[in-house]
C-alpha cells in the first residue's frame, strides 16, 4: 500500500493507474518529446522521487500509456471478429477495426499516438506481444476456415503471417500517418478479399 500526505492509502495498483492517467494528460498537453516526470509529478501532487517508485523512468510511463491504447485495440479486434459468417469476413472485420483504430487515434490523439510510432521505431520488442496476439487471432480465424471447408488446407500460421504483411500499409503506424489523407478502407477490403480468395477451398467471392 501507498500513501500520500493527507490522503488515505491506495494500492499500488491504484496508484499506477493514477499516474497514467496524469500521463496521458501530460502527454497530450507537452507532446512527448517535452513531458517530464516532474511535470507529471506536479500534476499528481506529489514528488517526482515519488513517481520513480512505481515507473523507472520517462520511457517506461509512456510505454505503459501505449500499452492501454494498444490493450484498447486488442480488445476492440476480438469484438469486431464476433459473430461474423465466414472467416474471410471476421479477418477483413479484424483488419479494418484495426485500420479504423490507429486513423481515429491519430487524429483525435495525435501525441499518443506519435508515442506509439517512436515505440515501433526504436522499442518494437515493447509491442511484440501486441503483434504476436494480433497475429494469433488470424491465425486461429484461417484455421477455423480450414476446417470448416471455406479454405483449403495450409500452413494457418504461415497464412496468417503473409496476410498480416501484405496489409501493412493499413496498420503499420507510419504508413497510417503517411496515407492519411485518403480513404483507404475500401482498399483494404479489396486488398482482403483477393488474399482470401487465394486461400479459399473453390473459386470464386466470398
Amino acid at each position: 500500500m501507498v500513501r500520500r500526505s493527507g490522503a488515505a492509502a491506495v494500492s499500488v495498483a491504484d496508484a499506477r493507474e493514477e499516474i497514467l492517467a496524469v500521463a496521458e494528460v501530460q502527454l497530450r498537453r507537452f507532446g512527448v518529446d517535452k513531458v517530464t516526470v516532474v511535470d507529471i509529478a506536479k500534476a499528481l501532487g506529489m514528488s517526482h522521487a515519488n513517481v520513480y517508485r512505481f515507473f523507472p523512468s520517462k520511457s517506461a510511463i509512456i510505454h505503459a500509456v501505449v500499452g492501454r491504447w494498444v490493450a484498447e485495440t486488442v480488445a476492440i479486434c476480438e469484438a469486431a471478429m464476433r459473430g461474423r459468417r465466414t472467416a474471410a469476413k471476421r479477418i477483413e472485420a479484424m483488419l479494418v477495426a484495426i485500420f479504423s483504430c490507429k486513423r481515429a487515434k491519430l487524429a483525435n490523439d495525435p501525441e499518443v499516438f506519435q508515442s506509439y510510432t517512436a515505440m515501433v521505431e526504436v522499442a518494437p520488442e515493447v509491442i511484440a506481444d501486441y503483434t504476436d496476439r494480433l497475429a494469433a487471432f488470424l491465425a486461429r480465424v484461417v484455421q477455423e476456415g480450414i476446417e470448416s471447408g471455406e479454405f483449403a488446407p495450409t500452413d494457418a500460421q504461415g497464412a496468417a503471417r503473409q496476410i498480416w504483411q501484405a496489409t501493412e500499409r493499413f496498420h503499420h503506424p507510419v504508413l497510417v500517418r503517411h496515407y492519411q489523407s485518403i480513404d483507404d478502407e475500401n482498399a483494404l477490403k479489396r486488398v482482403v478479399a483477393m488474399l482470401t480468395r487465394g486461400l479459399a477451398a473453390t473459386p470464386g467471392p466470398h
